[in-house]
């Protein structure tokens, strides 16, 4: 199951991972992914988690706080966005549409040469292309790929900000890899709020061990005003001594500890012209 419909960047990062015959499900929600793996209807989920150019994707871990299935494996794909509409007409245009990551990592190129359009967001850029198929008033930003295939013309291509832009994505399933011997563990953490230098007791275990923390986030938490779950990555396998101990000894300090997964890091950023939001 991928946050869908077909077009979209996370539709591309599920064939990228698994390739053209691989049977896969579109879902109108990050939600919705969730609920196809919980529900046994899909063996595996692709949903975005991080973008280099606007950050964690809330939604995905908020989702997470409520969920039991476990991340399986990641997927990171460089992100190129065009801009297109049916005339390929700068001057036509009086909306741009778009889900609301791109309309964000395109921000500068739309503020110097479309500073007076009207920005609409969409559930996806599969939508935002729908939109500009029927009204020729719309340019959409998405992945060349899903312009052309709805017949609409390049207004400009790669108008995303930062050249490097990637988007990651995370594979969810009942799955637990074994060591690979480079891999990530993302845990998720609640702690006592009363209790002073709860978030450095939480960590110091793991620099005693010498665990590397690749990324700390938090979310709020629902109905807890000024609670947070906090999401930490770092570097080893649930499974490696040194990893293991380190969750233990913090375990032992937070309020809530769960594994959310143990999963081989991505290879490498393949260049090729897609886009990132899901």
């Amino acid at each position: 199951a991928y946050f869908g419909p077909e077009g979209t960047f996370t539709h591309l990062a599920a064939k990228q991972r698994f390739g053209e015959l691989a049977k896969l499900r579109s879902e109108s929600s990050i939600a919705n992914v969730f609920a196809a793996v919980e529900s046994d209807k899909s063996a595996l989920g692709v949903i975005p988690v991080e973008n280099t150019t606007e950050g964690v994707v809330t939604q995905t871990l908020d989702t997470f706080a409520d969920s039991d299935v476990s991340i399986c494996g990641e997927i990171l794909l460089r992100i190129s966005l065009d801009l297109f509409s049916q005339s390929g007409s700068l001057e036509e245009v009086h909306r741009v549409a778009s889900h609301p990551q791109p309309l964000a990592q395109c921000r500068r190129w739309l503020d110097e040469r479309l500073p007076a359009v009207e920005r609409v967001e969409t559930a996806s850029t599969a939508a935002a292309v729908e939109l500009a198929v029927e009204d020729a008033g719309v340019a959409a930003i998405g992945s060349s790929i899903a312009g052309e295939a709805h017949g609409l013309v390049a207004i400009a291509s790669a108008i995303e900000d930062r050249r490097e832009n990637t988007t990651r994505f995370l594979l969810i399933g009942r799955q637990f890899p074994e060591s690979t011997g480079d891999d990530l563990t993302s845990v998720l953490f609640t702690i006592r709020k009363d209790e002073a230098g709860g978030l450095y007791h939480l960590i110091e275990p793991m620099a005693q061990r010498g665990v590397n923390l690749a990324s700390i986030q938090l979310r709020p938490m629902a109905g807890k005003p000024w609670e947070y779950y906090f999401f930490i990555d770092i570097e080893g396998h649930r499974d490696d001594p040194q990893v293991a101990a380190a969750l233990a000894a913090s375990a032992e300090v937070a309020h809530t500890c769960r594994v959310l997964g143990s999963f081989p890091r991505a290879a490498g950023v393949r260049p090729q012209r897609a886009g990132g939001e899901g």
